[in-house]
C-alpha cells in the first residue's frame, strides 16, 4: 500500500472539518480561532474579554510579536482598540516591513 493517508471508505474529512462539526461551527471559524494562538497573551485576553472582535484579532495575529507589543502599549495609552480596517492596514504594513511604533500610533489615533 502506498497511500497510507487515504480513507478506506467514503470521503476523508480534514481535522478542522471534524472539529467544526463537533462544535457546530464552520471550518473557517475553527481556522480563525487557531490563528488567534499567534497573538501575545495581553491581546488574546482582550479578545477573550470581548474588547477586540474576532475578525480584527485574526488580522492582528499576523503582526510580529514586537509589533503586537507596540500595538498593545498604544491601545493601553490611547484607550482604544483597532477596527477591522485599522487592523488590516497594520497587517499590510507589517508584511511590507513598514510598520513601526509611529505608524501604529498614527493608525490608532485617527
Amino acid at each position: 500500500r502506498t497511500d497510507l493517508t487515504s480513507s478506506q471508505v467514503g470521503t476523508k474529512l480534514r481535522t478542522d472539518d471534524k472539529v467544526a462539526q463537533g462544535f457546530g461551527v464552520g471550518r473557517m471559524t475553527v481556522q480563525r480561532f487557531i490563528r488567534l494562538t499567534e497573538l501575545i497573551p495581553p491581546i488574546l485576553q482582550m479578545v477573550d474579554e470581548g474588547k477586540i472582535a474576532l475578525t480584527p484579532a485574526v488580522e492582528l495575529s499576523f503582526l510580529k510579536k514586537d509589533e503586537q507589543e507596540n500595538l498593545f502599549a498604544t491601545m493601553e495609552s490611547e484607550e482604544a482598540t483597532p477596527s477591522l480596517s485599522q487592523a488590516q492596514r497594520m497587517k499590510n504594513l507589517s508584511q511590507s516591513g513598514r510598520l513601526d511604533m509611529d505608524m501604529i500610533f498614527s493608525i490608532m489615533t485617527e
